[in-house]
């Protein structure tokens, strides 16, 4: 099912072992951030999600619908769908039975070879291999080389997370279906090579760049009669700039993006530098390299430049009077690409036969009434041959096209019915009769209002007029209206008519300012002006938590009250929005040892308190489900057992295994950077630290452990936390005697890698990302004598930034991670 006409299905191919393959986009809008959250119903209204996607909640932190269609594979629960997939089936339509996901039960798994993509509209097999090579179109930004090295490897590309080799703000911004993502066991892939759309494939390439990019071809060379370099190269081109490029080979026997060069300016092959568009390469059997032109309309052939059949020049004046018309034939200007000499041959009574002159210049005059195709053949010394024509008309003059309307004034918003017509006069027979009459209507990207590339819209065949309506049309600078209109002589003319977007100023800026804000497919540092259609909707997201001068803040709201994730609909005037954020109010978990009671914590305001425990349990937290919030632990010495629990709420234990040596101390944390905690070891007796990155099974061990160091003191306090930011937490130790703190930043014996004064003695050190601002976890110190958390948003000595009073009458602390949504 497609929601919008973009990102369909591009190439299908039978491959080199009779498997047939298919690619196809994600379906998603191609000028908004597209969750799911789109759509009309039959009167107009809003009625978001017509193709059912999952929708996640709100934010969408689990959506999967729109461009994260792409990710459906990451996702479980639900059938899996093939949007933004390559796919490899039998005839019968069926996956095969060496597939990546063969067995999975799910059919559609089954025939995925490779998913993440945006709009793989072009891929090719690299000739004796089963090496898929892919043109992923990209979004604002990127446009894509991607490579399935394997076919029985599932292979994901990361879109809509990822675009080139960079996170893709504008999705990643939405909420954690990016996250999920990440820590999905097939991890997602770089390209093999991608380009910027604001800079040059190749250093002065001459190639268009002003109207965006869109690679639509790739090609591998085999058996071409082609320089010896480009023995088996990649060749590739983009339809918005008119280019043919080539990646030869390196020494490693693959494509090398550093080698690549212009292979062909495809411009000079149309009568319009700006409508040329290369949507498809192949090398055929006559060892050329075939492009189809989508907006020239003609397929062309580029062969070895050994010998280049000629260029021809043809010119005839006048192609049009009243009987007798004497017509001056012209093909001089004509020539070899080796410099040879040419011989010239015309066909000018239109009987298909070249025998009706020899020689550059010829002239013949025709008497009978009508419309003749005249011709010329010129050939070089080795045989080659080019032809061009030109259409003749006796005793019939050229008809002309008027566009009545649209008012080239006019200023269109999105979402405007736009009403076209116009009207053709033959000098020779009258009023021209619709059923002669075609339009085009193109959007034009312009660097300069005489520079422009042009986008086909739509065709409308045989009529006088009709009406459209104006999309939300990214980077449109002119919607064109063009009228060809056509004698019965065969004669024609064309009108056109262009007309320029109502724009708008947005301003968006923050409180305070300098905060990284997507806007679109980009993302800037406030404040910023964007200039755009009126009507046009863009999805704008502000990040949920930020950093100043090492403080925490949290996005308190827009300042017209819209959602942080928001879809803005451009008002018909200038606006500006502020983002605004407060300092970020402490989260923590305390517990009353004494009796099993925790009280979480969350920017300061207590939640509902619950029991898990017994007193004299040692207290900790770990997110044990992967699901990103933080639930109680707690080691009983009594038993030598482990329990943990995967809900802030009061029940029994949904884990519990045995735990070390009597007198070790619980470690929780993620240590190898999976997103999921587990419980680690710090044996005082020792000073050792045991690292184990899996739980226990109920009732049973610990498994050995992964790593094993020596760190610190017998006595010292130990305490884990992710203190560089890296995703992977480690090990600190606070030092009574000193009240010096240390840690290390990997899990290898040494000294430490940070060490300050904080603290008196008697105080119980934690550490964690207190305001979830993501900048790495920092200390914090709970001073029984005061009863207060003592926290420091930077790790380094001084007095405590923030203070939190425990809201239980004899509680401690222990790190907390609560979900924020």
């Amino acid at each position: 099912m497609r929601q919008f006409p973009s990102h369909s299905v591009g190439t299908i191919v039978f491959g080199p072992d009779g498997a047939l393959y298919a690619a196809g986009g994600d379906g998603a809008s191609f000028s908004n951030a597209d969750w799911g959250q789109f759509g009309l119903d039959a009167d107009g209204n809003p009625a978001p999600n017509p193709c059912g996607d999952p929708m996640g909640d709100d934010p969408p932190r689990t959506a999967e619908g729109g461009a994260f269609r792409a990710q459906d594979l990451v996702t479980t629960g639900d059938p899996v769908g093939l949007d933004g997939t390559l796919v490899r089936v039998d005839t019968s339509g069926a996956a095969l039975a060496d597939n990546p996901l063969a067995g999975d039960g799910d059919p559609n798994a089954e025939r995925i070879v490779a998913f993440g993509l945006r709009n793989p509209f072009r891929f090719t097999f690299r000739p004796g291999t089963d090496e898929l090579w892919i043109g992923d179109v990209g979004w604002g930004t990127w446009e894509e080389i991607d490579v399935v090295r394997s076919t029985t490897t599932l292979t994901n590309f990361g879109r809509p997370c990822y675009e080139g080799d960079a996170p893709l703000s504008a999705y990643r911004g939405l909420g954690d279906f990016c996250d999920a993502v990440d820590a999905h066991p097939v991890a997602p892939t770089g390209p093999w090579f991608a380009y910027h759309h604001d800079e040059r494939v190749v250093v002065d390439d001459g190639c268009r760049t002003s109207s965006g990019s869109a690679i639509t071809g790739l090609a591998f060379e085999e058996g071409a009669d082609f320089p010896v370099r480009f023995d088996g190269a990649l060749f590739f081109t983009d339809y918005q700039r008119g280019c043919i490029w080539v990646m030869p080979l390196g020494a490693d026997g693959d494509p090398d993006p550093a080698l690549r060069e212009r292979f062909a300016d495809l411009s000079d092959l149309g009568p319009d530098p700006n409508q040329t568009g290369a949507v498809e390469l192949r090398f055929g059997p006559d060892g050329a390299l075939h492009w189809v032109d989508l907006l020239g309309g003609a397929i062309h052939r580029i062969r070895s430049s050994t010998n280049l059949p000629p260029e021809v020049s043809l010119s005839a004046v006048p192609t049009w009077v009243p009987t007798p018309l004497t017509v001056d034939f012209d093909a001089s200007a004509s020539s070899d690409s080796e410099g040879g000499a040419l011989s010239f041959a015309w066909d000018l009574d239109g009987d298909g036969e070249f025998d009706d002159a020899a020689g550059p210049i010829a002239t013949w005059t025709y008497t009978n009434p009508g419309s003749v195709t005249a011709a010329v053949e010129v050939s070089d010394l080795l045989g080659r041959v080019a032809v061009d024509d030109v259409l003749l008309s006796a005793q019939n003059n050229p008809p002309t096209a008027v566009i009545t309307g649209p008012d080239p004034a006019r200023a269109w918003a999105v979402g405007d019915r736009i009403a076209f017509s116009g009207v053709g006069e033959d000098p020779n027979t009258g009023p021209v009769d619709p059923s002669a009459m075609r339009w085009t209507v193109n959007i034009l990207d312009c660097a300069t209002p005489d520079s422009c590339a042009t986008r086909f819209v739509e065709r409308f065949e045989g009529v006088a007029g009709g009406t459209i309506t104006a999309a939300d049309w990214i980077d449109a600078d002119y919607l064109e209206f063009v009228l060809h209109v056509t004698d019965p002589g065969g004669l024609e003319d064309e009108a056109r008519v262009r007309i320029a977007p109502r724009r708008v100023d947005l301003t968006i800026t923050s409180e305070p300012v300098g905060v990284t804000i997507a806007f679109g497919e980009h993302a800037e540092v406030t404040p910023f002006l964007r200039d755009v259609i009126t009507g046009s909707v863009n999805t704008v997201v502000a990040p949920k938590r930020i950093v100043r001068d090492g403080v925490g803040h949290v996005f308190v709201g827009w300042s017209d009250g819209g959602p942080r994730v928001r879809d803005l609909v451009a008002p018909g005037s200038a606006v500006t929005l502020v983002a605004r954020y407060r300092p970020a109010s402490v989260t923590a978990m305390f517990v009353d040892e004494t009796e099993g009671r925790w009280y979480p914590v969350v920017e300061g305001v207590p939640q509902d308190p619950f029991y898990f425990g017994d007193p004299g349990d040692v207290p900790f937290v770990g997110d044990w489900d992967c699901d990103g919030v933080d639930t109680p632990g707690l080691y009983r010495r009594s038993d030598g057992y482990v329990y943990l629990r995967n809900s802030n709420s009061q029940g029994v234990a949904d884990v519990r295994f045995f735990f070390g040596n009597p007198g070790d101390l619980p470690l929780a944390g993620d240590f190898d950077g999976d997103g999921c905690d587990t419980v680690s070891i710090w044996r005082p007796s020792e000073a050792r630290v045991y690292i184990i990155n899996e739980l226990g099974e109920n009732d049973g061990g610990l498994g050995a452990a992964e790593f094993a160091y020596y760190f610190g003191n017998p006595g010292d306090q130990p305490f884990v936390g992710d203190f560089d930011a890296d995703g992977i937490d480690t090990i600190g130790l606070y030092r009574e005697s000193t009240g010096f703190v240390y840690f290390r930043n990997s899990h290898t014996q040494g000294v430490s890698d940070r060490s300050f004064v904080y603290g008196n003695p008697g105080d119980r050190i934690v550490a964690g990302d207190w305001t979830g601002a993501g900048a790495g976890d920092t200390v914090a110190v709970f001073r029984p004598g005061v009863r207060r958390l003592l926290v420091r948003y930077h790790n380094g000595p001084g007095f405590a930034d923030a203070a939190l009073e425990p809201p239980g009458p004899a509680t401690v602390a222990v790190s907390y991670r609560p979900e924020t949504g």
